[in-house]
C-alpha cells in the first residue's frame, strides 16, 4: 500500500471527520486530502519529482503532515530533520543525503540562517509558516501560485520506492539515514492496527514530534489506516497533555518515561479525566517498574513498556487484550518475527539472554548511501538490533541491556562517536571518550572524559566545553558529567577502549564535575 492511500477508506466513509490535530489547529480527511494534493502540485512546480529528497525542519504542525503526504503523492522522499538539531547536524544530514529542497518553520530559523551559504547545493529554501525574508522564500507564495496553475501529473509510485529517510545516531559514527519505503511504513501501520485492534473511534495522542519516527509510526499512519484521529501538541507540555486527554477523549497515548514521570508529578494528575483511555505506552528509555505501578494507580490504566527502533518501528508491546506483566516488554507485534541469538548467531533457549533479531515487512530497506552499514546490520534478512533480552515461558520478553555502546538520552539514541567528534573540534581538546551512565530515572546521563592540549592557554573549563557542545549538538547530546584526564585508554589499534572508560571514570570520580542541563 502507498502511504498517501492509507486513509482512502476514511476519505470515502467519513470525509468530514477530524483526521489530525496539531496544537490548536485541526483538519478533516477531506481537507487533508485537498491540501496535500495542492502541496504536491506546489512541490512539482519547484521541480521536485520522483525520488527527489525534500528536507523538512519543523516543530509539530499540520504543515508537516501535508508535506509528508505531498511528497508521497509524487514519489518524492521526505527527509525530516529533528527539530532539536543544531546547524552542524543539519548541514551533515543535507550533505550526506544529497537533498536539494529544504523547508523549515519560522521558530527554527536561528539554526538555518547560514545554511544556504554552507550548503550551496540547495535549490529551494523556503519558510513554511511565514513571509519571505533575507533567509528564505515563502512556501505560501509557491502554494498560491500552484493553486492558480494547471495540475501537474503525478509519476507512478511503487511500494518499493523510498518514502522517508530518518537520520539517527550511530554508536561510533556519524548519524545514519534509515530508509523506509512506502511498503515498510504501511506494513508497520498494518501491524499496529492488527495488534491494537485500532478502529475509527480511536484517538491517539502522541507526546513526540512528527519529525521523529515514533510519532508517525505509532500514531499518524495507524490512525490514517483505521480512520481514527491523531493528536499532537506543538511542544511537550505536561498540563496541555493532561488537558488534551479529556478534551479529545483520547483512547490511546504514547510518551517517553520522563514525560510519564512529569505527568504523574503534576498537581492536576490525580483529578484529570482518564476514563476514555484504553491503552498507554512508554518507550525510548527503560520504564521503571515503580513508574508503571504509579501510572496504574493514578490513571486506572496499565502502562505498556514498548521496544522499537527507527529501523523497524515499534515492534514489541503488551496490547490491551493481553495479560500485563510489569517489567516486561510484552510480545512482538503481529507481522513481526523475533529471534534471540548468542554471539555465534545461534538461537538461545527460553530464559537465556540473547541479542534481538527482527524480520518482517516493516523493517528498513537499509541505510541511505551506506551499503557497508546496511550489510553489517543484516544477516540472512534478519536485522540485528544490538539489544539483549530474554523470553519467559509465556512468550513475554524482558530487556537486559544493549550490546551496542549507544547512549539512551531523552528518548533517543546518542552515539558516543558523534559527541566525541564534536568535542574534538574544540581547539583545546586533544581527544575524548564518551559513555552513558544511569540517571536514576530509567535513562542515561552522558559522561565525557576529556584529554586537553596543555599548550592551550587558558585551559577551557567544563562549562566552556558544555557551551561549545550546546552550540553544535542537540541539547540531549550535551554531556552532564565531565572528567579531565591525563591520558585515555586505547586499544592496540589506537582506538578508544570503551570498556576501560567506566573504570577510569570510577577511579577519578572525586574530580568529576556535574553540570545541570539548561
Amino acid at each position: 500500500m502507498l502511504l498517501h492511500e492509507l486513509y482512502k477508506e476514511a476519505l470515502a466513509s467519513c470525509p468530514d471527520k477530524t483526521a489530525v490535530v496539531c496544537g490548536n489547529k485541526s483538519c478533516t480527511y477531506r481537507e487533508l486530502d485537498q491540501s496535500s494534493a495542492l502541496y504536491a502540485r506546489a512541490l512539482g512546480a519547484l521541480g521536485v519529482g520522483r525520488s527527489d529528497l525534500v528536507g523538512i525542519f519543523s516543530t509539530n504542525s499540520l504543515e508537516i503532515v501535508r508535506l509528508y503526504l505531498a511528497c508521497f503523492r509524487i514519489g518524492a522522499v521526505a527527509v525530516p530533520i529533528s527539530c532539536y538539531s543544531r546547524a552542524p547536524e543539519i548541514v551533515y544530514a543535507i550533505g550526506h543525503s544529497g537533498l536539494r529542497f529544504f523547508l523549515f518553520s519560522r521558530d527554527l530559523e536561528p539554526e538555518v540562517r547560514e545554511l544556504r551559504r554552507e550548503v550551496p547545493s540547495l535549490e529551494a529554501f523556503l519558510v513554511i509558516d511565514g513571509p519571505a525574508g533575507e533567509t528564505a522564500e515563502s512556501w505560501a507564495a509557491v502554494v498560491r501560485q500552484a493553486a492558480a496553475s494547471d495540475s501537474i501529473p503525478a509519476p507512478i509510485v511503487e511500494e518499493s520506492d523510498p518514502a522517508v529517510i530518518l537520520y539517527t545516531s550511530g554508536s561510533t559514527d556519524k548519524p545514519k539515514g534509515v530508509t523506509h519505503t512506502h511498503g515498510s511504513l504501511s506494513q508497520g501501520a498494518v501491524n499496529r492496527c492488527a495488534t491494537l485492534r485500532h478502529g475509527s473511534g480511536h484517538v491517539f495522542l502522541a507526546a513526540t514530534q512528527l519529525c521523529h519516527a515514533a510519532a508517525i509510526t505509532n500514531a499518524l499512519f495507524p490512525m490514517f489506516l483505521s480512520g481514527g484521529t491523531s493528536v499532537f501538541l506543538s511542544h511537550w507540555n505536561t498540563e496541555e497533555f493532561l488537558e488534551a486527554i479529556g478534551r479529545y477523549r483520547v483512547t490511546h497515548a504514547a510518551f517517553l518515561p520522563s514525560q510519564v514521570a512529569a505527568l504523574l508529578a503534576h498537581p492536576q494528575a490525580p483529578s484529570a479525566r482518564y476514563d476514555s483511555l484504553e491503552y498507554c505506552q512508554a518507550g525510548g528509555d527503560v520504564v521503571p517498574r515503580a513508574l508503571q505501578e504509579l501510572f496504574r494507580q493514578t490513571t486506572g490504566v496499565e502502562l505498556s513498556q514498548t521496544l522499537g527502533m527507527t529501523e523497524c518501528n515499534g515492534f514489541m508491546t503488551t496490547s490491551p487484550f493481553e495479560q500485563m506483566k510489569i517489567g516486561s516488554l510484552g510480545k512482538p507485534l503481529q507481522g513481526t518475527d523475533v529471534r534471540l541469538v548468542d554471539q555465534a548467531g545461534q538461537d538461545v533457549s527460553r530464559g537465556m539472554p540473547g541479542e534481538i533479531l527482527i524480520r518482517g515487512g516493516a523493517v528498513t530497506a537499509g541505510y541511505w548511501n551506506d551499503p557497508e552499514s546496511t550489510a553489517r546490520a543484516f544477516t540472512d534478512g534478519w536485522l540485528h538490533t544490538g539489544d539483549i533480552a530474554r523470553q519467559d515461558e509465556d512468550g513475554y520478553y524482558y530487556f537486559i541491556g544493549r550490546a551496542k555502546e549507544m547512549i539512551i538520552r531523552g528518548g533517543g539514541n546518542v552515539g558516543p562517536g558523534e559527541v566525541e567528534d564534536t568535542l574534538c573540534e574544540h581547539p583545546a581538546v586533544r581527544r575524548c571518550g564518551v559513555f552513558g551512565v544511569p540517571d536514576g530515572r530509567g535513562g542515561e546521563m552522558i559522561h565525557a572524559l576529556v584529554l586537553l592540549d596543555k599548550s592551550r592557554v587558558p585551559q577551557p573549563t567544563a562549562q566552556d566545553l558544555a557551551l561549545f557542545a550546546h552550540l553544535n549538538l542537540s541539547e540531549r547530546k550535551v554531556p552532564e558529567l565531565w572528567t579531565f584526564v591525563d591520558a585515555l585508554p586505547v586499544t592496540a589499534a589506537g582506538k578508544i577502549d570503551r570498556k576501560a572508560l567506566r573504570p577510569l571514570a570510577e577511579r577519578l570520580r572525586n574530580s568529576t564535575i556535574r553540570l545541570d542541563r539548561t
